[in-house]
């Protein structure tokens, strides 16, 4: 598999799975802190949690998206160290 594919494909998995994980612990964090007793609060409370959901979820995508790059500097750096030494024992 090519480098870049490898890449991409890393980060729309992980930033799949901490999306939905940091959408699920906003979700519930909201239900177990704020009370919604009638239409008007489990309207707005619900719509806040959507918007609150979506904000956590760019933020930990923008993030994550972040630390993939790094990763994969890192592995570059280690395959042309790799292709360094190779070139190295090859004169």
């Amino acid at each position: 598999m090519d480098i870049n594919k490898a890449k991409t494909l890393t980060k729309n998995i992980t930033t799949t799975v901490v999306g939905l994980g940091s959408t699920r612990i906003v979700r519930t964090v909201v239900q177990n802190n704020v009370p919604t007793t009638n239409i008007y609060q489990k309207i707005t409370v619900g719509a806040a949690t959507v918007a609150l959901g979506g904000l956590v979820s760019a933020a930990t995508r923008e993030e994550t998206n972040r630390q993939v790059d790094e990763l994969f500097k890192g592995i570059d750096a280690i395959k042309t160290s790799i292709d360094n030494a190779k070139n190295q024992d090859d004169k």
